[in-house]
């Protein structure tokens, strides 16, 4: 019996709209290298299916898409240009960054790219993801981050970095629509920039070696913090998070669990699996906190410092308007003086 090209596309839309369901989002919401593991293995029957068909039509109208780095080989060369009008949500594994060209993704609000778990000198150029120009979320995992161009994606809403070597947060500082950043085994982060994105509430920072949370004082909006295997051996600073709902900061150091139970707004909170500082972790810890502490103290110095040369300012300002208009005057005064003069000397040469 033959099947016609109709009913090869037919059956895949019905593969392909059966996998393309909670799968993917589930997984986003997974930060563990089991998940990465289990993530990598899963090549849908969906995209299988249209590899051995060599039929794309079934693309045209599907939302979400879960493909595999070969398949996008073969797509480049059975259509140059892929055009998902409707697709919102894309998931690429162990794939080849530049074949994003490759891709007219007008609606795509969603982008979750993974690189090959043996291989990770892939380097992700965001100018290539630039062209997408409604995305929101962003999910990079196991590649090197070109951070120099990172800052021009300033319309996300959510960003996740898992392994990427990011150690320098400065490109993160305009991304101030971020509501939600997740950044997973990137060490010794520098996490001062984070300060600048105070719309953040959702914040996960895991397996970046993490030993201080004063840097994080600014992000009064957070609401839900994941900051477990660090190095944390103080958590008081999260105290002033007054929305904070969500805690998870299990298999870390932490000595002060009581302040925990200053904070009354918690609806769930992780801490277990706590262990034992060794002494240097300690004295780095006490001596962090310290110089948090009087950073602190200097930035508000600075602060009330800067309010007074500002009012000095002012004042100035109105010293010098206020001189200004009486000199004004006096020069009225002395015009008005000089013509009045200038009459009575007429009117006695007229006499």
């Amino acid at each position: 019996m033959q099947v016609s090209k109709q009913q090869i596309c037919n059956k895949n839309k019905i593969l392909t709209s059966q996998l393309l369901q909670s799968e993917v989002s589930n997984m986003m919401s997974e930060y563990d290298m089991k998940m990465i593991e289990t993530y990598q293995s899963q090549i849908n029957n969906g995209t299988l299916a249209i590899q051995r068909n060599k039929d794309l039509k079934s693309l045209e109208f599907i939302k979400t898409f879960n493909i595999n780095g070969l398949m996008i080989a073969e797509c480049k060369n059975i259509i140059p240009k892929l055009e998902c009008k409707t697709l919102k949500h894309l998931v690429i594994i162990n794939c080849n960054i530049n074949s994003l060209k490759d891709f007219q993704l007008e609606e795509l609000e969603v982008l979750d790219l993974l690189s090959n778990l043996e291989k990770q000198s892939q380097t992700c150029m965001v100018q290539d993801i630039i062209q997408f120009q409604k995305l929101k979320m962003l999910c990079l995992r196991l590649m090197k981050v070109d951070t120099s161009s990172l800052s021009q994606l300033t319309g996300l809403t959510g960003l996740l970095l898992y392994n990427c070597e990011l150690r320098n947060t400065e490109a993160l500082k305009p991304l101030i629509n971020l509501v939600e950043l997740h950044l997973i085994y990137n060490d010794n982060i520098d996490l001062t920039t984070l300060q600048y994105l105070t719309s953040l509430t959702k914040l996960t920072i895991q397996r970046c070696k993490l030993v201080d949370l004063n840097a994080l004082r600014p992000l009064v909006n957070l609401q839900q913090l994941r900051i477990s295997w660090n190095s944390i051996v103080y958590i008081s600073p999260i105290m002033v998070f007054k929305q904070l709902s969500q805690l998870d900061a299990q298999n870390n150091y932490i000595l002060d669990i009581q302040s925990i139970q200053m904070h009354s707004n918690f609806k769930s909170f992780q801490l277990s699996k706590q262990l034992q500082p060794t002494k240097a972790q300690l004295k780095a810890a006490i001596k962090m906190r310290d110089i948090q502490n009087q950073i602190i103290i200097l930035r508000k110095f600075s602060q009330q410092s800067n309010q007074y040369k500002q009012q000095l300012l002012e004042m100035r300002q109105k010293i010098t308007e206020t001189l200004q208009q009486q000199i004004n005057i006096q020069i009225q005064l002395i015009s008005q003086a000089a013509s009045l003069l200038k009459s009575v000397n007429q009117f006695e040469s007229y006499q």
